[in-house]
């Protein structure tokens, strides 16, 4: 919100943007606000299935919902080593077409690298921009129902364009 400087807008695109929101909720809340009537949001979003993510779990609405009522503004401490412990060099051409080479399920970091980053979170409240939220197109649709149904956002999905062979990422608008 503070940098629109009040502005609204008829379209917001964020690609590859709510994975990183420490506060998904709070985020799309703050998208809704900067629409004009009759806006659009479109969200294009990694689908973990295809990408580093995939040795993650997806998150859950109570995850994002935490976060949205502590009012979070950085990403925690267990996003930020798990994003670090567990993120692969994964090939999503390769995922797509069973092709198994080893340089794709190797870590991106170290265990020590995780322990270090997660310690900075803790003592020096350090932010370090990795994935947050993670997502299947099933998952994000459980949580964007929920935080309909307890009216924390107000969106109508208009278009789905799921995750195509050979790509990466979803879209919904």
């Amino acid at each position: 919100l503070k940098a629109t400087s009040g502005h609204t807008f008829d379209y917001v695109v964020a690609s590859h943007v709510i994975e990183h929101a420490p506060n998904l909720l709070l985020f799309l809340l703050e998208v809704h606000n900067i629409l004009k009537p009759g806006g659009k949001c479109v969200l294009i979003i990694p689908d973990k299935r295809f990408t580093f993510d995939v040795n993650r779990p997806v998150s859950t609405f109570g995850s994002v919902l935490e976060s949205f009522l502590s009012k979070t503004t950085y990403p925690s401490i267990s996003a930020v080593y798990d994003h670090s412990a567990m993120a692969i060099n994964a090939n999503g051409h390769n995922m797509w077409h069973g092709i198994v080479n080893a340089d794709d399920t190797r870590l991106l970091a170290s265990e020590n690298i995780a322990w270090e980053a997660a310690h900075r979170v803790h003592k020096e409240n350090h932010y370090y921009d990795v994935h947050v939220n993670i997502f299947t197109p099933h998952s994000f649709f459980e949580i964007f129902k929920k935080a309909i149904l307890h009216n924390i956002i107000s969106f109508e999905v208009c278009a789905f364009e799921d995750t195509k062979p050979g790509s990466i990422e979803f879209m919904v608008a």
